[in-house]
């Protein structure tokens, strides 16, 4: 079960540079459920607009009694780092809880997360213990979304 603090922080995707990453994202994710349009396509488009800009940011979450933070919030800085897929070393830029009320007045849920993977650094030894290293490794471009929960 995933568990969030009290007191989340509002954000604007928007403003946080986040948008076209979520709501493509959110698309895919809720293709089934409905058509997901961004909030400045024309009124003649069908389609359920997606604004962005009052979304729950955390500074921290707990899923299956391990607190994962994010390298955003000051309060989850210390837990920032986490591995997924086996060993690739990432780090969380944030999690996020999205709701979305849909023209049928159903809500749609989604708590994600936003992280950044490592890239392995090639002057370091390869030592077993270097695999855990987080230190010496730089991170990607690429920012992925890894989905938590949604219903």
């Amino acid at each position: 079960m995933l568990q969030f603090p009290p007191h989340p922080r509002k954000i604007d995707l928007k403003r946080e540079g986040l948008y076209p990453l979520v709501f493509s994202f959110l698309r895919r994710l809720w293709q089934d459920e409905l058509l997901l349009i961004t909030d400045s396509s024309d009124r003649d488009i069908e389609g359920s607009p997606f604004v962005g800009r009052s979304v729950f940011s955390y500074s921290h979450a707990v899923l299956a009694g391990m607190r994962y933070g994010t390298s955003t919030h000051h309060r989850g800085r210390n837990h920032q780092y986490a591995y997924m897929n086996g060993r690739e070393a990432v780090q969380i830029n944030h999690i996020l809880q999205i709701s979305h009320r849909c023209l049928d007045g159903k809500i749609l849920v989604a708590s994600l997360a936003i992280v950044q993977p490592f890239l392995p650094s090639n002057q370091a030894d390869q030592m077993p213990w270097a695999m855990r290293c987080v230190a010496c490794c730089t991170l990607r471009d690429i920012t992925l979304i890894i989905f938590l929960q949604g219903y």
